[in-house]
């Protein structure tokens, strides 16, 4: 499952999952009033978390450009035309 993701989609849920388990300690930590690591604990959260939405928006915007490249590309193109597309781990990387 997760070799049919790019490198900035494991990135991104990579990051997730450690924003995720940094979330448990900063509760504990919050209950018993240690609160210099709660905090540091919640900014490490919050980092990671943010992180893992940048990565998967870049993610998407490089899936989209592809796209609109082929789009472009069959919409200039006749119909008797033909165009090969050669796609490597999800990503168009030729047209021609």
């Amino acid at each position: 499952m997760l070799n049919r993701l790019t490198l900035t989609a494991k990135i991104a849920l990579f990051c997730f999952v450690l924003g995720k388990f940094c979330f448990l300690p900063s509760v504990a930590y919050l209950f018993l009033g240690k609160m210099d690591l709660a905090y540091m604990s919640i900014y490490c959260y919050i980092t990671l978390i943010l992180l893992s939405v940048i990565f998967a928006i870049i993610d998407i915007k490089s899936k989209r450009l592809s796209l609109d490249n082929l789009r472009n590309r069959i919409s200039n193109t006749d119909e008797e035309q033909t165009i090969v597309v050669k796609v490597k781990n999800g990503k168009i990387i030729e047209l021609s």
